[in-house]
């Protein structure tokens, strides 16, 4: 069974090759030969991930820099997330 978004660590998927290009970000993955074009407040989160980092904690990453409210920001950053975990950018660990 794999670990639960809002309880595991998040990592960026070692296998994904990234690059920032002024304001967003470009990654690849070489299994899937997918391009995806990370923006806006996405860019903040996969920054945010350049540690594993539990959900809470990327939760408080972005309210540090965003004027936006946490039931917002709990809301986008976990759909967000999601979309990360669907598209294997990102890991889970236990």
């Amino acid at each position: 069974m794999s670990p639960d978004l809002f309880q595991a660590k998040i990592s960026r998927n070692p296998k994904v090759a990234w690059q920032k290009i002024e304001d967003k970000i470009v990654a690849v993955h070489p299994e899937k030969r997918r391009i995806h074009i990370i923006y806006d407040s996405g860019v903040s989160i996969w920054e945010a991930l350049a540690k594993p980092k539990r959900f809470e904690e990327i939760v408080d990453f972005i309210l540090e820099d965003y004027e936006v409210g946490e039931n917002i920001v709990n809301k986008d950053v976990g759909n967000f997330l999601k979309v990360l975990k669907d598209k294997e950018l990102i890991s889970l660990e236990e």
